[in-house]
């Protein structure tokens, strides 16, 4: 080979070498800018699924509330009757 053809092929070897690294380093480049783009969908996902759960919580509070209210009037009726029907019998039978 004559030195023009030496030089000629050194430069195209310079010049593969950097098309290989600009294309890694792009390759690199999207590859954080995907993983940047699903960490942000993430943290969408995860604060929606954080606001539905507070409202859920929310909700078995006030069924937890109304439930105890039930069992407390129903306490409070068992108990009136476990008063009122044996002085009813006892008035009845006199």
């Amino acid at each position: 080979m004559t030195k023009a053809q030496d030089a000629l092929a050194k430069e195209a070897a310079k010049a593969a070498q950097l098309i290989k690294q600009t294309a890694e380093q792009t390759a690199t480049a999207l590859n954080i800018q995907y993983i940047q783009r699903d960490i942000s969908d993430m943290k969408i996902a995860i604060t929606k699924l954080a606001e539905n759960q507070d409202g859920k919580i929310k909700d078995i509070q006030c069924q937890t509330e109304d439930l105890a209210k039930t069992v407390n009037i129903g306490i409070g009726i068992a108990i009136a009757f476990s008063f009122i029907i044996p002085l009813l019998i006892k008035f009845a039978f006199k």
